[in-house]
């Protein structure tokens, strides 16, 4: 609702002639959980390890509203979405892209090193 009234809010302040109409057509439970749980240390340093940098906390994964019933809140257990894919891979867009081998080694690295700290704990 509040980015409906923002985008309409300025809209209006542009004066045009032509119309805008926004609506949200879908939408889930947003989540939000805490990024030092030993889960998400891991994660983040299989991430460094696999990508070569510190992994961007950006708080995505906004379309995939299932999250929520996963989550601490609902299961009691940490929920982590791993970045897989390129920055330039378009996700969900019409000209999305994934290269399934690259793909397939980032996810194997990535997980096979959270499972390696995540036993520990």
């Amino acid at each position: 609702k509040d980015t409906c009234d923002y985008v309409r809010k300025v809209f209006a302040e542009l004066g045009s002639p032509n119309k805008c109409k926004v609506s949200m057509i879908h939408g889930g439970n947003w989540w939000v959980t805490d990024f030092n749980d030993p889960q998400y240390v891991a994660g983040r340093k299989a991430t460094k390890r696999v990508y070569g940098c510190e992994p961007d906390l950006t708080r995505e994964g906004g379309s995939i509203p299932v999250t929520f019933n996963f989550s601490k809140k609902t299961t009691g257990k940490s929920v982590m979405l791993l970045p897989m894919g390129a920055g330039d891979d378009g996700a969900h867009s019409q000209n999305e892209k994934i290269n399934i081998k690259e793909l397939h080694r980032r996810a194997q690295n990535c997980l096979l090193r959270i499972w390696m700290r995540c036993r520990r704990f």
